[in-house]
């Protein structure tokens, strides 16, 4: 049995799903969404991230962790925010 996480990283909400792979069968077991206030400090966004995505892995105990790779268009405000919660979300699965 193999479990696998994956993270989709954003700075207001992260999205989340958990798999499990037994033999040639597929499970999801679980997924969701982390959501960052907000009003709330940019440094509270990220920790509350981070903390969720930390509390997450004990839980599950994935055996690998998928990243998205970080997408934007022109918004480099948002570029950066969202670079900065993958940042977290890849320090969580270390």
């Amino acid at each position: 049995m193999m479990v696998v996480m994956g993270i989709d990283p954003g700075f207001a909400n992260t999205g989340f799903g958990v798999v499990r792979l037994e033999g040639t069968r597929l499970a999801a077991v679980d997924g969701g969404v982390i959501e960052a206030p907000p009003d709330e400090a940019p440094e509270k966004r990220l920790a509350r991230i981070h903390g969720s995505i930390s509390e997450l892995i004990r839980w599950h105990e994935p055996q690998a962790v998928a990243l998205e790779d970080l997408y934007f268009g022109k918004n480099v405000r948002s570029a950066i925010g969202v670079g900065q919660a993958r940042c977290v979300a890849m320090l969580a699965a270390v």
